[in-house]
């Protein structure tokens, strides 16, 4: 039971299936009456009615609003990734923190993921395409981390990566709006002095700075082509 709740993915029900029995086992251990038993499924039961009685009654939340939530969510952890890049030129940061940002970024994808499965929305296709290029630009975002809150470069212009990760910034408050979202506000201590996407003498840096950005071009591409807005 113990390796069962640690190996799963916090949230699931496995994960809360796992704890329950693990909880259950230690207890009946440590009190061998019945009673810690029976108290702990009867709590179990009251916690289960008492959540469906507030989605039922008081907040009702339904998947189509979970889903455009979750949407939302995702364009947030692309801001707060350009958030850590930009912070991590200054000093480096807890992997604790990163490793929590990618656990939340994924689950946030994957559950955008099972609900195009289940409900078959009109713009399935376009919201998967998007998928697919968010966890690109992702994927080169922690790339980019590793080597910079890594200390893996020769000290990049740090005046021209805070204009590079800005400008990226603004374009993606630009696709929010586009999407009928709420934009993340962006902090501006003036506009970019320029986009340069790339670093003289960091070639892995200047790779993974222009791939991104030939994503997130992409992502506009794909928002300005849609027939309608998704949110």
């Amino acid at each position: 039971m113990a390796v069962g709740l640690y190996m799963e993915v916090a949230g699931t029900w496995q994960q809360a299936l796992f704890s329950t029995c693990f909880a259950l086992s230690l207890t009946t251990m440590a009190i061998p009456e019945p009673l810690a038993l029976e108290l702990r499924f009867l709590y179990v039961v009251m916690a289960v009615l008492t959540v469906l009685v507030v989605n039922r009654f008081f907040f009702p939340t339904s998947l189509k609003s979970q889903f455009h939530y979750n949407l939302n969510q995702l364009f947030h952890m692309h801001h707060l990734y350009l958030q850590m890049l930009e912070s991590s030129l200054r000093a480096p940061l807890d992997y604790g923190i990163i490793c929590d940002q990618q656990i939340r970024y994924h689950l946030i994808h994957d559950q955008i993921l099972e609900y195009l499965k289940k409900a078959g929305d009109e713009e399935s296709e376009f919201i998967r395409e998007l998928l697919w290029i968010s966890w690109y630009m992702v994927s080169e975002a922690e790339q980019m981390l590793y080597l910079i809150n890594d200390r893996r470069t020769n000290h990049p212009d740090i005046k021209q990566m805070e204009d590079y990760f800005m400008f990226n910034a603004l374009i993606l408050s630009e696709i929010q709006k586009d999407m009928n979202m709420k934009a993340d506000a962006v902090i501006q201590t003036g506009l970019p002095a320029a986009y340069k996407r790339n670093i003289e003498g960091e070639r892995q840096l200047s790779v993974l700075m222009e791939q991104y950005s030939k994503q997130i071009s992409r992502l506009y591409r794909c928002v300005c082509g849609r027939s309608r807005p998704a949110v």
